[in-house]
């Protein structure tokens, strides 16, 4: 996992979760399994740009969390168009991340 540093794409992130060690990644990546975002006051640049760019980029899967609605916006199957799949998952519920298996993540436990 990486916070607050860039990966290739001209993009800070918030957190990125990386393939592999802490070792591998002495350079900025190139990719990631997940991106997450933490959105106070730039929700529509986070669900909208940002998301265009991860997507163009093949990032597989990118969260918006977002902290004024309480809720987690989850973007999946990136596509040269933005992702395929976009869902929102509300405060009391829970998402899986595609990169771990079995792993369930509730949306209230990610927000302060």
């Amino acid at each position: 996992m990486r916070s607050q540093l860039p990966i290739v794409l001209g993009q800070q992130t918030d957190l990125a979760f990386l393939r592999g060690s802490a070792r591998d990644a002495i350079e900025h990546p190139t990719t990631a399994e997940l991106v997450v975002e933490i959105s106070d006051t730039s929700l529509k640049f986070d669900s909208t740009d940002k998301a265009d760019r991860y997507s163009l980029a093949g990032i597989p899967e990118y969260w918006v969390l977002d902290l004024n609605g309480r809720r987690l916006l989850v973007f999946r199957d990136p596509t040269a168009n933005g992702y395929g799949t976009k869902f929102t998952v509300a405060v009391d519920g829970s998402v899986a991340p595609l990169a771990v298996s079995g792993a369930t993540l509730a949306v209230a436990a990610l927000l302060p």
